[in-house]
Formats: C-alpha cells, structure tokens, sequence
C-alpha cells in the first residue's frame, strides 16, 4: 500500500517508494498494472471525481448519503487501516465503486482517507467491474452486540431518524442511551414480534426518571414473557387490531405493535391477565377518544 495526498485525476496517480509488506503464510504476490493506494480526498477532490462516474454506475440513494455523511460529521467515520472497504476506478480513470461515500464527503468540510483501487476492468461480458455482490456482514455482528439488542435500537433508531434503513454508525451512537434499559429488560420471550415489543419496554425504562415506574415497566415485562399472552385481556394482540383499526390499513404492522405494547405499559389496569367483562369497552372508550382526538 501507499499513500497520496491528494488527487484530481487518477489516471496520474504516482507510486511513492512503497512500505515493506507484511509476511503471510501462504500466496504468492503476481505483477499486475491495477494499483492500490490510501488516499486523502478533500471536499473538492470528491466533487471533482464526480464529474466523471462509469455511466453504469448504480443510482444515487439520497438516504444511504445522508448516513454517510452523519457518520462523517459526527467522527464516526472509519479511515484506514480501521477499514477495509475501497473505492475503485477503471482503467479510464471512472468512479466505480465508492459512489455514496465521494458524494457524502462532497458535502462534509473536512479531508479523509480511503483505501482506492486504480485500473479495474470489466469482464466482455459485463458493463461494469463486479462488486457489491458478496453476502453482506451482519451490523450486529460487527458492531459485537447482542442481536436482539441491535434489532432493538435499529427499531428505535428509525423513530430518530424517520428511515427504516438506518446507517450502522446511528444505531451504534443511540445504543449507549439504552444500554441500561436493554440489561433490565433482558430478551427472554419468543412472542413475535419480538423487537419492537421489547423496544417499547425498553424505552419506557429508559425514559422514565423514576426508579418506581421503571421497576413497574420491569415487572410488566416479566409478566409478559411469562404467561400466555393469548389470555390476556385485552391482551397485546388484541389491542393491536383495535388500534389498527383506528390507523387503517396503511399502517406499518412493526409501529403498531410498538404503540399497542406503549398503551398496556401506560395503562396496566386493563393488561391484567384474568378476564373483566368491562375491559374490552374500556379499549373501545380508549379507541374512540383517540379517533375524536385525532
């Protein structure tokens, strides 16, 4: 590998004398004209590049550059040798591969550092070079946490940031504020869905400033995964019909769930698990109070 401080046309990349290789155990090193270096990009560098992306090139996603580009502000963003993803160009000097990331840093104010790949070529019978086609790592495997816990604050983080598709580094910068509520309410049901259920209790933990409502939300919590949640009256699954039949049929089924499990938190008179021949029209009070509200 090499370094280059900078770089606005990368067909006039110039090797420097390169550091010594580390040993393996096995291969053999082969001759080949394609280059790889780490290079520094400033804003403009990345602007620049742009101007001349492989006309196959993959359509932009405004929102995978918005993560991006919040990672890169908020110093999450992993350079080398912390990172081993790259970006690529052909032969011809055209962005391949790395789209997303030039132009998220095209809108950040500061230089960063990649691993690039110059003079890739595509096979005779392909129109671009092949990548982006492995089995992808899991964000909670590489990020080492529980998955569970991970689906959980994934599903939060959609909350904070109003997009279901949200970057691995804002799940990992909201984990910390939920770590705590994540050991108290610990994944020991099956009931599905699991996440977003849990999630509810997780944030009614976390957001209460009260040691008693949290040893409440606790308490419901191992109720919940305790008993046979089909007795419960009403029970979870019931007051997620009833409150989907207030959103209508173009809720999300995941976010109704998560606010049927807020209600029975917020109200645990009517979670009680023997049955009262009163309870289903204090859910249907509840209903309509909430549809004349709305």
């Amino acid at each position: 590998m090499y370094q280059v401080s900078t770089l606005h046309d990368v067909r006039k990349a110039v090797r420097p004398a390169a550091n010594p290789m580390p040993s393996i155990s096995a291969g053999k090193a082969i001759v080949s004209d394609v280059r790889q270096c780490i290079m520094r990009f400033t804003p403009e560098d990345a602007r620049l590049l742009l101007q001349n992306v492989h006309p196959r090139q993959r359509k932009l996603n405004g929102k995978r550059v918005q993560q991006y580009l919040r990672s890169m502000q908020t110093g999450k963003w992993h350079e080398p040798p912390h990172t081993f993803d790259s970006i690529a160009f052909d032969a011809e000097g055209r962005l391949c591969n790395g789209l997303h990331r030039l132009t998220a840093l095209s809108q950040h104010d500061k230089p960063l550092s990649f691993f690039v790949i110059i003079g890739v070529q595509s096979p005779d019978d392909m129109p671009l070079p092949e990548g982006d086609t492995g089995y992808p790592r899991n964000k909670a495997f590489v990020s080492g946490i529980e998955r569970n816990s991970w689906a959980v604050t994934s599903y939060l983080a959609e909350w904070v940031y109003g997009d279901r598709m949200v970057a691995r580094t804002d799940i990992q910068g909201l984990y910390p504020l939920f770590e705590n509520a994540l050991i108290a309410i610990p994944r020991v049901t099956t009931h599905s869905p699991a996440a977003p259920i849990r999630a509810a209790f997780v944030f009614s933990y976390a957001q209460s400033a009260f040691e008693v409502h949290r040893q409440q939300v606790v308490e419901q919590w191992r109720a919940y995964c305790t008993v046979d949640v089909s007795a419960m009256w009403p029970s979870i699954g019931r007051l997620y019909k009833k409150i989907r039949e207030m959103h209508g049929k173009g809720g999300s089924a995941r976010h109704i769930w998560f606010e049927s499990a807020m209600y029975a938190i917020d109200h645990p008179e009517v979670t009680k698990i023997n049955r009262q021949a009163d309870a289903g029209q204090r859910v249907a009070d509840w209903v309509a109070a909430q549809q004349a509200g709305g």
